[in-house]
């Protein structure tokens, strides 16, 4: 097993489009927590597996459109993944450092 804990998850060229910490909401003009970054790909773009880990959660709803959520093998973090164009991952299915499983964009 490689050493270093986390892998950003594309090989491709992406950018950070919205880094964790508060934020303004033009909309609703107010602050609110973003527990996360976001990062922009092409469509299309092949998506990897941050880390050893379980997936414990899939689905589909109006605020993620199709996520995903990773329970790291250390059982310390959950990582999610969302508006992902499919999904090819299933709950339970055990996934490891750079898997992938074109589950994204």
């Amino acid at each position: 097993m490689n050493n270093t804990k986390f892998i950003y998850p594309f090989k491709e060229k992406y950018k950070i489009t919205s880094k964790f910490g508060e934020r303004f909401d033009s909309i609703f003009g107010e602050y609110w927590m973003h527990n996360g970054i976001d990062i922009g790909v092409l469509e299309g773009t092949e998506t990897l597996a941050i880390s050893d880990g379980i997936i414990i959660k899939v689905w589909n709803d109006d605020l993620n459109g199709n996520a995903i959520r990773l329970l790291t093998s250390d059982g310390n973090y959950i990582i999610g993944y969302a508006h992902l164009q499919i999904q090819l991952v299933e709950v339970g299915n055990i996934v490891k450092k750079g898997d992938d499983r074109k589950s994204v964009v």
